[in-house]
């Protein structure tokens, strides 16, 4: 039972971690990081990506505490 919960939560954290890793792509390729001056899109752009991001990475940490509790202490 312990093997198969581990194993449910690591690809849940996996699946979890490629979804942030494609939204943090997206801010990037929608020009939201830009230089000091250079016009980037608009705030509704950027605001969107990052409320993913924001979610994901509370998604991730609930899921990392979730794990370390079912983690073997041997």
């Amino acid at each position: 039972q312990g093997a198969a919960a581990a194993a449910s939560g690591t690809a849940q954290l996996g699946a979890t971690a490629t979804r942030l890793a494609d939204e943090v792509g997206q801010f990037s390729r929608t020009g939201c990081v830009a230089a000091p001056g250079v016009a980037g899109p608009p705030p509704q752009a950027c605001g969107a990506v990052l409320k993913k991001i924001q979610a994901d990475l509370t998604t991730m940490r609930t899921q990392l505490t979730a794990a370390a509790a079912t983690r073997p202490t041997s």
